[in-house]
C-alpha cells in the first residue's frame, strides 16, 4: 500500500518571493538555478530551425493568420467575457464544442438567447458529451435540460444540440454503468468557441470554475475565416455520427427528465452496434481530413510559410504565422494528433543532439503523460520543464469518494517518473514544476519550443490532456501554431512566463531512498530576474 506524504508541502508564503531550488539530493545551502540552468541562449536563430518544422504539415490541414489577430488571453474571466463578447456580436453563425456547459451558467445560456433574438439570420450549433451532457447534477438539470429549453423556443433549425456517444460504451457496459463512472469509458473532449470569424481555442469547459478561478489556456483569433470554416466543418461532421436532442419530456410516472433525441439515418448506433458505428464514423472522419489537407496542398499554405526568402520582408508580411490543427479519435481509428506529436518530438530530438540549448516547455493539469511523452522527454539531449497541478490544485482535491484519492496517484506517478529521470541521467535537465495558488485550481494542457532561442517559435494548445486516455478513449483536437513574427513569439514567451507564477519546483526523489519525500523547493527564475507577488 502506498504511503502519501502530502504533509510537508511548502505551505507558508511571504507577500513577494523570487524562486530558490535546493538540490534534490542535499539538503544544504540553495543554489541559483534558471528554468533551464543548462542552457546558454544564442540571440540569433539559426535560419533552417523555424523550417525544420515543415514537416508537421505534411499532409494536413494549415491555415496562415496574421498574429495581430491573435489574443492571449490571461484569465477565467478574461476568456468568459470574451466569449460572451463575441456571441453576442455573431451575425450568421455560432458554433461551440465542448465537454459540457455547466447547469449553473444561466448567463452563458441567456447570452446565446438575446444574439439569436436580436438576430434572426444567426445559427447556432452546441456539441457536447451525450454521457456528460446527460448526467444531472446536483440540481436535477443537465446540459441538455438547459439546451432543450433554448431548442422550445427558436427551433431545431436555428439551434443545434448535438450528443456525442462513445462506441466504447455499448452491451453489457451500457447497462451496468452508472452516470460518471461511465464516463471512463470515452467522452467527446474537444473544445473551440467559434462565432462567424472569430474562435477561441482552449482546454477550458463551460462552467462556472472555468470562467472563475480554474486557470487554462485560451487564444482568440479574430478574422480568421477559413480557420473557423474548418471549425464549423468538424463539428458538421461529428454531427453525422452525433445525436440531435428533438425533445426533453418528463416522465409523469417517475418524475424523472427523460431526453429524446436521434441519429441520421445512415448512422448505426454507437452503443447497440458499434462496430458499424466505428466503420461509418471512421469514414465521415478520414474524408473530413483528406478534404481539408487537399485544401491546404492545392493552397500551398505550407510553401508559403516556410519559404526562406520571405524572411527579410517579416514585417510585411501579411501572414507570419500558421496554424495546423490535428485530431486524435482512437475509437474512431483516427491517430492525426499522436502521428503529429511523434514528428515533432523527432525534430526536436534531433534540434537537441545538434545544439545543447533546445528548450520544450510541457503542461498538463494531470501528471499522467502517455508513453508517447514520457519516452520523449526520457530519451533526448534536449531540457524539458514540466509544469504540473499540484494536488491541492487538481479539480479532484477533497472530492468526495474515490476520486478525492485521485490527486494522490499523480504524485505517486511523479515519484516513478523521477526515478527514472534519476536512472536516465537526465535530473539536471528535466524540471517538474507544480502549479500552487489559494483557492484555484490548474487545467491547462501544450507545449512551448524554444529551439535555439530564447523565445519560443511554436507553441500547441488544444483539448488533450497528453495522457493515454486522450490517445485512446476521448475525441481531441490539438492545434499547432508556429510564429516568425518576434512580437508574437515576445506574447508566447510571456504566457509561457505567466505559468509560473505560483510554481513550486520538484524535487521529491533522493537516491537510493525507499520512502517517498515530500520536499517542495522554491526555485529562482534568474532568466527572467523575476520578483514574482505571492498568489494568495
Amino acid at each position: 500500500m502506498y504511503k502519501f506524504y502530502t504533509s510537508l508541502r511548502l505551505c507558508t508564503y511571504s507577500k513577494h518571493f523570487s524562486f530558490r531550488q535546493l538540490s534534490p539530493f542535499h539538503s544544504s545551502a540553495p543554489r541559483s538555478f534558471c528554468l533551464s540552468s543548462t542552457l546558454k541562449y544564442n540571440s540569433s536563430r539559426p535560419s533552417d530551425s523555424l523550417h525544420s518544422f515543415k514537416p508537421l504539415s505534411h499532409n494536413k490541414a494549415a491555415f496562415l493568420v496574421n498574429s495581430k489577430n491573435v489574443e492571449i488571453l490571461s484569465t477565467p474571466v478574461d476568456f468568459y467575457e470574451k466569449l460572451k463578447h463575441i456571441i453576442l456580436n455573431a451575425k450568421t453563425r455560432v458554433v461551440l464544442s465542448s465537454l459540457y456547459i455547466g447547469t449553473s451558467e444561466v448567463e452563458l445560456i441567456k447570452t446565446i438567447h438575446i444574439a439569436l433574438s436580436n438576430n434572426k439570420q444567426l445559427q447556432v450549433t452546441i456539441l457536447v458529451d451525450y454521457l456528460r451532457g446527460t448526467r444531472a447534477e446536483k440540481n436535477g438539470k443537465s446540459t441538455a435540460y438547459m439546451l432543450n429549453k433554448l431548442i422550445k423556443k427558436f427551433g431545431s433549425q436555428r439551434i443545434k444540440a448535438l450528443l456525442y456517444h462513445t462506441p466504447d460504451l455499448s452491451g453489457l457496459k451500457k447497462k451496468i454503468y452508472p452516470p460518471r463512472l461511465n464516463e471512463t469509458v470515452g467522452v467527446m473532449h474537444i473544445k473551440a468557441y467559434m462565432a462567424d470569424d472569430n474562435v477561441i481555442l482552449s482546454g477550458a469547459n463551460l462552467s462556472h470554475d472555468y470562467f472563475t478561478n480554474r486557470q487554462d489556456r485560451y487564444f482568440l483569433f479574430s478574422n480568421t475565416k477559413e480557420m473557423c470554416d474548418y471549425i464549423a466543418d468538424l463539428v458538421c461532421s461529428i454531427s453525422k455520427i452525433s445525436y440531435s436532442i428533438t425533445e426533453y419530456i418528463k416522465n409523469k410516472k417517475t418524475l424523472k427528465n427523460k431526453i429524446q433525441c436521434s441519429l441520421t439515418a445512415d448512422c448505426p448506433s454507437p452503443h447497440k452496434r458499434p462496430i458499424p458505428f466505428r466503420v461509418y464514423a471512421n469514414q465521415v472522419m478520414t474524408k473530413f481530413m483528406e478534404d481539408w489537407a487537399l485544401k491546404a496542398r492545392d493552397s500551398k499554405t505550407s510553401d508559403k510559410f516556410f519559404d526562406l526568402k520571405n524572411k527579410p520582408q517579416l514585417d510585411a508580411l501579411e501572414y507570419d504565422s500558421m496554424v495546423i490543427p490535428s485530431l486524435q479519435m482512437g475509437p474512431l481509428g483516427i491517430y492525426e494528433d499522436q502521428e503529429h506529436t511523434e514528428a515533432l518530438f523527432q525534430i526536436l530530438n534531433r534540434h537537441s543532439s545538434l545544439m545543447d540549448n533546445c528548450r520544450t516547455d510541457i503542461t498538463s493539469a494531470y501528471f499522467n503523460f502517455a508513453d508517447l511523452h514520457t519516452n520523449a522527454i526520457l530519451n533526448s539531449n534536449g531540457v524539458f520543464n514540466v509544469l504540473i497541478a499540484s494536488p491541492e490544485a487538481n479539480g479532484f482535491y477533497n472530492a468526495s469518494g474515490i476520486s478525492k484519492y485521485i490527486p494522490h496517484a499523480y504524485t505517486m506517478f511523479e515519484k516513478q517518473f523521477l526515478a527514472k529521470l534519476e536512472n536516465k541521467k537526465r535530473l539536471e535537465k528535466v524540471k517538474i514544476f507544480e502549479y500552487t495558488r489559494k483557492d484555484w485550481t490548474y487545467h491547462g494542457k501544450g507545449m512551448w519550443c524554444f529551439m535555439d532561442s530564447s523565445e519560443p517559435a511554436l507553441t500547441i494548445l488544444g483539448s488533450s490532456n497528453l495522457g493515454e486516455r486522450s490517445l485512446k478513449k476521448d475525441l481531441e483536437a490539438q492545434f499547432t501554431i508556429i510564429t516568425k513574427s518576434e512580437n508574437f513569439q515576445q506574447e508566447l514567451h510571456a504566457n509561457n512566463r505567466e505559468n509560473y507564477e505560483g510554481w513550486q519546483v520538484l524535487r521529491v526523489y533522493k537516491s537510493g531512498g525507499n520512502s517517498f519525500d515530500g520536499y517542495r523547493h522554491w526555485d529562482s527564475i534568474a532568466k527572467f530576474n523575476l520578483k514574482i507577488r505571492c498568489c494568495e
